[in-house]
């Protein structure tokens, strides 16, 4: 993910604006999209192991210690805006990226600009996940 936003896509954007760079991209960030998928999916898989390595079903869980709850909160979000970004958005994207600019509506010129930032909070998420299971890891 880190290499898509902070490397791939800022060269880019550099070289060119054509169609085809924007094809190149797009083939790039699905053949990635999908190394991705099985990360989260192998993060939520082995998830509940980890946790009942920490935590007893029998206690409450407001009395979970806080970096787990915040942990909890940040794989969610992941996967929402994760599968938001490349369920939803991404293929809308697709099809404006091929349209005539002046046909855009407004509300489509402003999912345009607002998309990339949707997958650097993707990216946000990720880390902070790694963070908090850094943390769970330390404690």
């Amino acid at each position: 993910m880190l290499f898509l936003t902070v490397v791939l896509a800022p060269v880019l954007r550099a070289e060119s604006r054509k169609p085809e760079t924007f094809l190149f991209f797009q083939k790039v960030a699905k053949r990635f999209r999908n190394g991705v998928w099985f990360s989260v999916l192998l993060l939520v898989l082995t998830g509940p192991f980890l946790l009942f390595k920490h935590v007893s079903l029998e206690i409450p869980l407001h009395d979970w210690p806080s970096v787990i709850l915040i942990k909890l909160v940040l794989v969610f979000g992941l996967v929402a805006f994760a599968g938001l970004h490349d369920l939803i958005i991404g293929p809308r994207m697709g099809a404006l990226k091929k349209a005539q600019p002046t046909s855009l509506t407004a509300s489509e010129q402003t999912l345009i600009k607002l998309s990339p930032l949707l997958a650097r909070g993707v990216l946000v998420w990720g880390v902070g996940v790694v963070m908090a299971g850094t943390a769970i890891s330390r404690w």
